[in-house]
């Protein structure tokens, strides 16, 4: 009887064990990819973020100190309660590109937030609709004129919110209560997944549909290869002060990769010829490295910080700046007589 005991007691421990150790989907998550605990199974593609830690990048770092000198930031944060520069996590996105031409996506935010707050800045932006989901409440905001579909909300836990395409939403709820797979069950998706620089603050896996890239292709006569990808990986990364980027696409037939490869170089070299007026985009191009394998073609860069704030600067210089509202000052021709009303 002892020994059965025993046996039992061994047993439940292992059990728990084993359940403490299994990944949870929602509540605070320890790192960005628990996120993916739910993202619905059928997703095409999925983008994750640190946002945490990508806000100590110090070209990150200096872009919110501007932005909290500006009212609106200070705004938004004193109507919301959230600081994006403190509150926010981590991001997921999953999409499903359909056939091309209709697009799903659907983001869980990871944060520190205070609904009452969140809802009330929402409700003050026009009417917002409710209804009921399975017990958790669903909010559809004020649509603008110029978008194609109505987007959805709802508040999962007291550490992510949901929101995106109506039928993925419910489906993220739908795995949150047990009742659907997750993106860890797709087949297709998660050998990328596990392929992916999953420490990256930014990094990414897309299934390409054929058929969308059929169209490309055929659209464009020097695009003819790009029907060889089947897939892409891309992260990006912060290290030592320089900018790490990779994207990788994926394929089976090991010609057409080498020749999108020569293109992209031969593009590359086109590009080039821009360095003579501004010597910034050819410190760039002269950072990226374009490579092609058995099985994949590569783009990859590192980027000093130093040559990534020169661009910024490049950029901000090229957008036309608003020329002030010039008051004409009244002369004898265009000033008024008040003698000739009388």
């Amino acid at each position: 009887m002892k020994k059965i005991s025993v046996v039992g007691l061994s047993f439940l421990l292992v059990l728990l064990a084993f359940s403490a150790c299994k990944p949870k989907a929602g509540g605070v998550a320890a790192k960005a990819q628990d996120l993916l605990l739910l993202i619905p199974k059928d997703v095409q593609g999925v983008i994750v973020v640190d946002v945490l830690n990508g806000m100590k990048v110090e070209t990150v770092a200096d872009f919110m100190k501007k932005a909290q000198a500006e009212g609106e930031f200070k705004e938004f944060v004193e109507k919301t309660g959230v600081d994006p520069q403190k509150d926010i996590r981590y991001l997921a996105v999953g999409v499903k590109m359909g056939d091309g031409k209709k697009q799903e996506g659907v983001g869980v935010v990871n944060l520190k937030y205070n609904k009452d707050a969140l809802l009330a800045s929402l409700k003050k932006e026009g009417d917002v609709q409710e209804t009921d989901y399975s017990g958790v409440t669903i909010y559809t905001p004020p649509r603008d004129a110029d978008e194609a579909e109505e987007m959805r909300l709802a508040f999962l836990d007291e550490a992510n919110i949901i929101a995106g395409s109506p039928a993925l939403v419910e489906a993220v709820i739908d795995i949150f209560q047990g009742r659907q797979d997750s993106l860890r069950k797709n087949a297709e998706l998660m050998p990328l997944v596990n392929e992916a620089k999953k420490t990256s603050l930014v990094w990414g896996v897309f299934l390409i549909p054929a058929e969308a890239m059929k169209e490309t292709s055929g659209q464009v006569p020097m695009l003819g290869n790009m029907d060889a990808l089947k897939s892409v990986l891309l992260s990006f990364d912060y290290q030592n002060q320089n900018v790490l980027l990779e994207i990788k696409g994926k394929g089976s037939d090991e010609a057409k990769l080498k020749q999108i490869a020569d293109m992209l170089n031969g593009l590359k070299a086109f590009g080039g010829m821009a360095a003579a007026e501004k010597p910034e985009i050819g410190e760039l191009l002269n950072k990226i490295e374009i490579s092609a394998g058995k099985d994949h073609v590569t783009i990859s860069a590192v980027l000093p910080e130093e040559l990534i704030k020169k661009l910024v600067a490049m950029a901000e210089q090229m957008i036309p700046k608003a020329e002030p509202d010039v008051i004409e000052e009244p002369t004898e021709e265009n000033s008024p007589d008040l003698f000739d009303q009388f």
